[in-house]
């Protein structure tokens, strides 16, 4: 037995026992045991070093797992402080973005006024950078002319402790002035002292403009409502007046504030309150505006209103009030009737116009379609020669007797007849519902025998007649009212053309001379154009000498289907057209131009003058005496060899402007002479006057000559009082030896007929001219 010791320490007993040997251990065994011992006790302390391992082991154990529980825990609390810190830095980004983009300057104020921050907003409107605000106060910064404006509420906040706003107008440099609305709010530590105030200062520049044009607009509105002719006014659903302007207001001599608050029934008779509330029932219920006319008697008469009412509706569409406005269109209404006058009567004779009558007419003639047995007629009126009476007693006497006249065709007809004044002289009547034609001849003669009655005008007799064309509805099947009033004009040119003062049916064969003759003027026209037209010469020959002394030159047309048409079937229509004075023009130019190729020819042997016709037309052109000056020297013929045929219609419808004209051609060395003489109003008492060297016999009083009694002894009279007034007498129309003779024992200077040559193209003329052939 031994003990294990560990330090000094006893840690166990090591007993042995030998049952097998006797004696004593011994030493090498000793040694051995010795040896064992030491391992025993290694073993020992080795198992007590691996229970005290594994109790320390199971400690840290524990504690590590009270470790790893709290790292855990202070990781959560680290991610938790984390996203506190990125959910604050987020919110003061946000707080900051948002504080930047808002379009007013904030501020934060230290306890000292001085800056702290200031929003993006504020530092571009204060003009300074963000380093120039931050540590310092407003008045370290900007001028006193700026910061009076504002500091003085700063300073009240500081003072009080609360908050305090306010209205400022600010100026600052490089930008207009504009008003703001400013907030200082101080943020009170636990003291109560102030810790920061907070600025914002909001742009009201926009909003004060708009005040002020909203204003103005009220101004201008309510000056118009008060300036209006109209009555304006707005009542509430009760009928009660909210607004009334000053003319609405005038109607009732009261002024505006007096109206307001009170209903139609306070302000006006039951009637017409129940009427105006009736009106606005219908608003009312319906939701629409209402237009309406009335006509109100007032202290100068009726007056007549248009009214419109609209009712007014809030956000909801519900009606809580009615807008009306009416208008005095009295003044229009007369206009309007006016304007109907103006529009559908004539405004000199009181009758219906062409406008109404092709009305009446186009209505007449629908009702002819549907009833197969229903006639009408119209009647187309001219007066004859009234141009004489206007012209010779004036244009107020004519305009007289028209209205005279108009009041004599109303009493020939009936009440559902229509007469209309077409213009100038002609009128026209629509004659509804008669029974034949002898209905409408009795009422073209009852006319034309009011007619023939004298008219008084200025205290002087006026005599006229007219000419009346008659188109019946049932001359042939009408389609446009038009044509009736075209085949009535045609009927009554063929009254005009059959000697005037009277009445003629159209017929279908009107129409087509109408056609032909339209025709005519249209091949007319464009013969000009063509050069269709041809000079002809017929000589006048000297009675005396038996030569050729001259030649007349005569128009003809060489139409290119017709061939060559005789001037009768023209120079009528050229006339009424006034293409006569251009063709007149051209035939003095091409018979000058002829005549001087003769004389440059021939020389002695031709002839000593050319005679051409000048129709009224022409001696109305006011540069006619340039034309002809201008034709004779573009020609080079002499103004002598040249002599002008007038009628004696062209002396005695012109007397004062003829005698002017014909001294300026005289002048020129022109010769003129009278055409046609006899046939006409004149006398040679009359035409001493006027400076004319010969005069032509027309053809109607030698051609009878000897055959008619009285005749020979009528040209014997002519040419002795014009041998007494130096006028050199020319016969037309000789076509025989007798009559030549005759003229000649008469003393007649000149003659011209077919006895001595037809008319003959210039070739023909000078072939003459050479042949000198002698009668």
């Amino acid at each position: 037995m031994c003990t294990l010791l560990n330090q000094g320490k006893l840690v166990g007993i090591l007993y042995l026992e030998n049952n097998l040997t006797t004696g004593t251990f011994t030493k090498d065994r000793l040694e051995v045991l010795k040896l064992l011992t030491t391992q025993i006790f290694i073993s020992i302390e080795n198992a007590e070093l691996y229970t005290n391992l594994q109790a320390s082991s199971s400690e840290l154990t524990v504690k590590n797992t009270e470790l790893l529980k709290a790292n855990r825990q202070l990781e959560a609390e680290i991610a938790e402080r984390k996203q506190a810190e990125a959910a604050l830095r987020l919110s003061e980004e946000r707080f900051r973005l948002a504080i930047d983009n808002i379009p007013d300057t904030f501020v934060i104020y230290d306890a000292k006024r001085r800056f702290q921050f200031v929003n993006a907003f504020g530092v571009r409107r204060g003009g300074y950078p963000l380093e120039a605000y931050i540590g310092h106060t407003d008045d370290e910064i900007h001028p006193p002319e700026v910061t009076n404006a504002y500091l003085p509420l700063l300073q009240k906040t500081m003072e009080t402790r609360t908050k305090q706003t306010g209205e400022c107008q600010i100026s600052l440099p490089g930008c207009d002035p504009f008003t703001v609305v400013v907030s200082y709010v101080p943020l009170l530590n636990e003291h109560g002292e102030i810790h920061q105030i907070f600025g914002i200062t909001h742009d009201i520049t926009e909003r004060k403009q708009t005040e002020e044009a909203l204003r103005e607009s009220r101004e201008r509105l309510q000056a118009i409502l008060d300036h209006s002719a109209a009555s304006i006014y707005v009542k509430d659903i009760e009928g009660r007046y909210i607004l009334v302007n000053r003319h609405d207001a005038s109607q009732l001599q009261m002024e505006p504030e007096e109206i307001q608050g009170k209903t139609d029934y306070d302000l006006l008779p039951r009637e017409i309150a129940d009427a105006i509330r009736a009106n606005d029932y219908k608003v009312l219920t319906t939701g629409k505006p209402l237009e309406f006319e009335e006509v109100i008697p007032q202290d100068d008469g009726l007056h007549t209103y248009i009214s419109i009412k609209v009712p007014l509706k809030d956000a909801n569409g519900t009606i809580y009030a009615i807008c009306g406005i009416s208008t005095d269109i009295t003044e229009r209404k007369r206009a309007e009737e006016q304007l109907l006058q103006n529009a559908f009567y004539d405004p000199l004779t009181s009758l219906a116009n062409r406008a109404l009558f092709m009305e009446r007419l186009g209505h007449t003639l629908e009702r002819a379609k549907r009833h197969e047995n229903y006639l009408f007629a119209v009647l187309f009126l001219d007066l004859d020669r009234f141009k004489v009476i206007n012209d010779s007693l004036g244009h107020l006497v004519g305009d007289q007797l028209l209205v005279a006249i108009a009041s004599r065709l109303e009493a020939c007809l009936r009440s559902t007849d229509t007469p209309a004044r077409l213009g100038g002289d002609e009128f026209t009547i629509l004659l509804a519902g008669i029974h034949n034609v002898s209905d409408a001849i009795q009422v073209a003669q009852r006319i034309q025998q009011e007619l023939a009655l004298p008219f008084e005008l200025d205290g002087q007799e006026v005599f006229t007649t007219a000419s009346i064309g008659i188109a019946l509805s049932s001359t042939q099947s009408y389609d446009k009212p038009e044509d009736l009033l075209r085949d009535a004009d045609t009927a009554m040119y063929r009254a005009k053309g059959l000697g005037k003062a009277r009445y003629e049916l159209f017929n279908p064969g009107m129409y087509e001379d109408a056609v032909a003759r339209l025709q005519l003027e249209t091949d007319l026209r464009r013969a000009i154009e063509r050069q269709e037209f041809r000079v002809y010469y017929q000589p006048i020959v000297s009675l005396s000498r038996g030569r050729i002394s001259g030649f007349e030159a005569l128009l003809r047309w060489q139409h290119p289907e017709r061939g060559l048409v005789s001037p009768a079937n023209f120079i009528p229509l050229a006339e009424e057209t006034g293409l006569i004075v251009e063709i007149g023009y051209w035939v003095l130019q091409e018979a000058c131009r002829q005549m001087q190729a003769w004389r440059s020819r021939l020389g002695t042997s031709s002839p000593n003058q050319i005679s051409v016709n000048l129709s009224i037309k022409q001696f109305s052109q006011a540069d006619l005496i340039q034309q002809i000056a201008n034709i004779l020297h573009s020609t080079g013929l002499a103004a002598d060899a040249l002599v002008l045929e007038i009628t004696e219609s062209v002396i005695m419808e012109n007397s004062d402007e003829a005698m002017s004209a014909l001294s300026q051609l005289r002048s020129l060395g022109i010769k003129l002479s009278i055409d046609d003489f006899g046939i006409g109003y004149s006398s040679l008492g009359r035409l001493h006057s006027f400076p004319i060297s010969g005069l032509k016999i027309d053809r109607s009083f030698v051609s009878p000559i000897g055959a008619k009694p009285g005749n020979k002894e009528m040209i014997e009279t002519i040419i002795t009082l014009a041998h007494k007034l130096n006028y050199q007498v020319t016969a037309e129309g000789v076509e025989t030896a007798s009559q030549l003779a005759l003229l000649r024992q008469l003393n007649c200077e000149y003659g011209q007929g077919y006895f001595f040559s037809h008319p003959l193209d210039s070739s023909g003329a000078e072939a003459l001219i050479m042949v000198n052939p002698q009668w």
